[in-house]
């Protein structure tokens, strides 16, 4: 099983099949009024090819891990960065994470303690962490971790194209 982080923009307008249901000719409003389902199909489906071409062009880059090394992967980019270290059994979500009281300190918590199964990271979260992993680039480029230099790829052309992440 891995982990997909989806790059994304914007697109400022909600998943039709999230919000709404397909008209279906079944339901008890459409029995006696053949054309108001016809009307409603047709915009269902204009409103959901729309979003799917926004979506298409909404996408700049994915990045896929197993949930096991992107777990892993944050506990040695914590270190890396030196904002501090998890302890205890990161596997068995019986940890903490102790870190520095900086500035920075909350945008970077949401990035090392955001799940790993579903939610969106914001651009405000990738700018801050790719500030400081541009300043402990070369601990990056010398932890001989492959992960971790395309993950800082990865992050970094998140910032170049001001997108947020989707994880799935």
């Amino acid at each position: 099983m891995s982990l997909a982080i989806i790059a994304t923009r914007e697109i400022g307008m909600i998943d039709p099949y999230q919000q709404y249901s397909r008209p279906s000719s079944n339901d008890f409003a459409y029995r006696n009024n053949h054309a108001k389902y016809e009307s409603d199909t047709k915009e269902f489906e204009q409103l959901s090819e729309r979003y799917e071409h926004l979506s298409e062009k909404a996408w700049v880059k994915d990045y896929t891990i197993g949930h096991i090394q992107f777990t892993l992967l944050r506990q040695k980019l914590v270190k890396l960065i030196e904002f501090g270290e998890f302890t205890g059994n990161v596997m068995s979500d019986n940890y903490r994470l102790h870190y520095k009281d900086i500035e920075d300190a909350q945008n970077l918590k949401e990035f090392f303690l955001h799940s790993d199964c579903d939610g969106e990271l914001g651009t405000e979260q990738i700018e801050v962490l790719n500030k400081h992993m541009q300043q402990h680039s070369d601990a990056i480029l010398n932890s001989g971790e492959p992960g971790i230099i395309k993950f800082a790829e990865f992050v970094k052309k998140s910032v170049e194209e001001n997108v947020c992440w989707k994880f799935i």
